[in-house]
């Protein structure tokens, strides 16, 4: 320090002494000197909140970017794979979502990811890909999908309206493609609804379907402890406009509650419409259960032919015995319709998405 502040007095050409080149570098150079280190802390501060701010990002091999949706059961984000670069979508699943103590919780875990596991292993390219699963430090459960470009089948009719009897069927007949490889597997998905199928694109593919969201799924063969009632102490699982009546009404579940949602989803593509609308759940699911619903024919100003009305309503039987007995039985009357001898074809889909694209993104 001696030797700086003689440097200093010999570079000023000045006889000073000691005394005063220390009062000297005070009045003029700690100043600086306070601004220097106040500037080094704050880089070295920010550095830090920084990093943790991403270390607090990151899910197993995946780094999350920017948040897409969030609802009661927890949170969707866009997520990028560290190593490979490929974009994802992170589904986190709310702690609380998972039961209220701990041997409840774990449970659910064990379902979760016995779930997780047969879902990775369905084939159909009409289910969205599953590319991993686990649980964060602080208990939440987490899924890792494809990342998908297009819209939902609610937002697409609240957009644009009931879509045309033959796209109606072309989309339809995709979802129970997807249905019938998980039923396949033994599993029942018990949400099939709008807003759980994709529209969006598959390489020169337009109106390529992804179904979505197997959080409520369900295989027939778990044991009683690990499934999640319907009905009894815990609430009802499904969403009401769309629900089975025998979800509704706790009885046996098996693939034909599918069928029922496709039923709902076809008559929302073909209307615009709920089956039945209600002013509470409660009111909507006694109607599932205890109401004949109209043809959607009778519902839509666009032409509906019979045979659609048909199997619609088929899939909308009160009792499942009265369904379509699977999902691949459904395909084919769905593409025995006369409607299915004018096909939604790939020009009309392409023209349909270059005309619509801009407003949705």
């Amino acid at each position: 320090m001696v030797m700086f502040l003689s440097a200093i007095v010999n570079g000023l050409g000045v006889e000073w002494s000691l005394g005063e080149a220390v009062k000297f570098v005070v009045s003029r150079q700690f100043p600086a000197f306070i601004a220097a280190g106040i500037a080094q802390g704050t880089a070295v501060l920010v550095y830090r909140l920084t990093r943790q701010a991403t270390d607090a990002r990151r899910l197993g091999s995946y780094q999350l970017e920017s948040l897409l949706g969030s609802g009661g059961m927890g949170e969707v984000w866009r997520a990028r794979h560290r190593l490979l670069v490929r974009p994802a979508a992170i589904k986190l699943i709310r702690r609380e979502a998972l039961g209220k103590d701990d041997d409840a919780r774990r449970a659910v875990l064990r379902r979760f990811e016995r779930e997780a596991q047969a879902t990775a292993l369905l084939k159909s390219p009409h289910t969205v890909a599953l590319y991993d699963f686990g649980v964060t430090d602080d208990g939440r459960f987490y899924y890792v999908m494809e990342l998908l470009e297009g819209l939902d089948l609610k937002r697409l009719v609240e957009r644009n309206g009931p879509v045309p009897q033959e796209r109606a069927l072309h989309i339809l007949q995709q979802v129970c493609h997807s249905l019938a490889d998980a039923h396949d597997a033994g599993l029942v998905h018990r949400d099939v609804k709008p807003a759980n199928v994709f529209l969006g694109q598959r390489g020169a593919d337009h109106d390529f379907v992804k179904v979505l969201d197997f959080g409520l799924v369900m295989h027939p063969r778990l044991d009683e402890a690990e499934r999640t009632r319907p009905t009894g102490p815990g609430p009802v699982t499904g969403t009401p406009a769309f629900m089975a009546p025998e979800l509704i009404q706790g009885r046996d579940v098996d693939a034909r509650a599918d069928l029922y949602g496709v039923g709902c989803v076809a008559y929302w593509l073909l209307t615009g419409a709920l089956v039945f609308e209600g002013k509470s759940p409660r009111e909507m699911m006694a109607k599932h259960i205890g109401e004949p619903p109209l043809p959607p024919s009778a519902r839509s100003e666009l032409p509906i032919s019979s045979d659609v009305d048909t199997v619609i309503l088929r899939c909308l039987a009160k009792q499942p015995q009265d369904r379509p007995p699977d999902a691949r039985r459904l395909i084919h009357e769905l593409a025995a319709c006369a409607a299915a001898s004018e096909p939604w074809t790939r020009e009309r889909a392409n023209a349909w998405w270059d005309t619509h694209r801009p407003a949705l993104a």
